[in-house]
């Protein structure tokens, strides 16, 4: 198992007006990309998604598009979530956010596995985003995970506002694909 944080100061861009710009964008995603095929992944899982407006797609998601196509040429599969929709939560598109909007990097559909979030019964997530780029979907509402608050697990994740949100999301969908009996 091989773990890169493209969010790390180890992916921070010098751009092309000199200034260094911070790890976390589409272009240090695709970086980490590159990096783990170099590595031998033989399967990377991308549990983030960026949210772009179709007519800035090409320019914005360039380098992850290539990125993409290159682990595939290398004969390495790619999971991604497909995107979920709601009022603000992090790693979401806009709530009223229409059709004008592709969710990056699951919009590579032909070179990427996406997908989406279902609730525990079976049934697509209210939050998730109905896409043609949808593959399958799995498991992503009342999930435990690790706490960032020292030992044990936690269901909940504290939002920038302070509030407590269940954790769920086509992120943690992609992490459980493909789906386990619970």
């Amino acid at each position: 198992m091989i773990s890169i944080r493209q969010t790390s100061a180890a992916y921070r861009t010098t751009g092309s007006d000199g200034q260094e710009h911070p790890a976390g964008s589409v272009a240090t995603l695709a970086q980490a990309i590159v990096r783990a095929v170099g590595l031998g992944a033989q399967v990377i899982n991308i549990s983030e998604t960026a949210c772009v407006a179709v007519d800035q797609a090409a320019v914005a998601g360039g380098a992850v598009q290539a990125a993409v196509h290159y682990a595939v040429e290398h004969d390495v599969v790619v999971v991604v979530a497909a995107g979920n929709r709601d009022a603000g939560g992090a790693g979401s598109c806009p709530a009223d956010s229409g059709n004008d909007t592709i969710v990056l990097p699951a919009w590579y559909d032909e070179d990427v596995l996406a997908v989406a979030s279902v609730a525990p019964d079976g049934t697509a997530s209210q939050f998730g985003i109905r896409a043609p780029w949808v593959d399958v979907s799995a498991p992503g509402e009342q999930e435990m995970s690790l706490s960032p608050h020292g030992s044990g697990l936690t269901d909940v994740l504290d939002s920038v506002s302070d509030q407590r949100q269940p954790m769920q999301g086509s992120s943690f969908a992609a992490r459980r694909w493909p789906a386990s009996p619970r």
